[in-house]
């Protein structure tokens, strides 16, 4: 078979252009490889960055989560820490009001005390004597203990000092209080050595001791009234008694 120049010829360009094509398609399919490639580490990249944003998103909800339980955690301390100081503050203002009305009724009784001392001091010693045994005739112990009182405070001398001193001492007497009795009897001969009042006393003496049980003293001022005032009425009444 003779094969020409010219068959050659096209024999040649068909190899060069299935050659062409195969390259073709090569690159093509290349360039795509390439892209799908590309592709391939941008849709992982892109995976990867949804996964470390989806990360950090779960990080921030925690967070938050953390952040709102210690505001709510440090609101509830606050608001405990608050109520007991409001508490603590309300029982100090107590406190202040119930001292400031004790403050204040103390002044007020002082008050009342130093009007009550200013106008006891006008009284004259006289009334207050009278008073004092009208008191005495009525059973009205306190009220005589309180004239008396108010009399003695004047400091009286002599005569006036020995009827208070014996008034105080029947007061006394009369609410039982027998040791305070023995004390304003036992005054009266000091007071004023003349006075009417000195056998009464030394037979109250003798009641007043015999009531605390003290026979034996009781029994000396019953002796000494018997020996210096025999004719006395206290005296005669102690004689049947012996």
């Amino acid at each position: 078979m003779i094969i020409t120049n010219k068959w050659i010829s096209v024999m040649l360009l068909v190899m060069f252009a299935f050659s062409a094509t195969s390259c073709m398609k090569t690159r093509t399919q290349i360039k795509e490889q390439d892209q799908a490639e590309e592709n391939s580490e941008e849709n992982d990249a892109r995976k990867n960055v949804k996964y470390e944003d989806v990360e950090i998103r779960n990080e921030m909800v925690k967070l938050n989560g953390k952040i709102e339980q210690l505001e709510y955690t440090q609101k509830n301390q606050s608001y405990a820490d608050l109520k007991e100081y409001t508490v603590k503050l309300d029982n100090r203002i107590a406190e202040l009001e119930k001292n400031q009305l004790l403050v204040m009724s103390e002044l007020k009784d002082l008050k009342e005390k130093d009007d009550k001392v200013k106008k006891e001091a006008q009284i004259p010693a006289t009334d207050l004597m009278k008073e004092g045994y009208n008191a005495l005739d009525q059973k009205d112990f306190e009220g005589a203990v309180e004239k008396f009182r108010i009399l003695l405070s004047k400091q009286p001398h002599g005569k006036i000092l020995a009827d208070a001193e014996f008034g105080m001492g029947e007061a006394e007497h009369g609410l039982k209080d027998h040791k305070k009795a023995i004390v304003h009897y036992s005054k009266v001969a000091e007071a004023y050595p003349k006075s009417a009042h000195i056998p009464a006393s030394l037979f109250k003496l003798g009641l007043s001791f015999k009531a605390l049980g003290m026979n034996k003293e009781a029994k000396g001022f019953f002796s000494e009234l018997t020996e210096r005032f025999p004719k006395s009425p206290e005296a005669k009444k102690l004689k049947p008694k012996q």
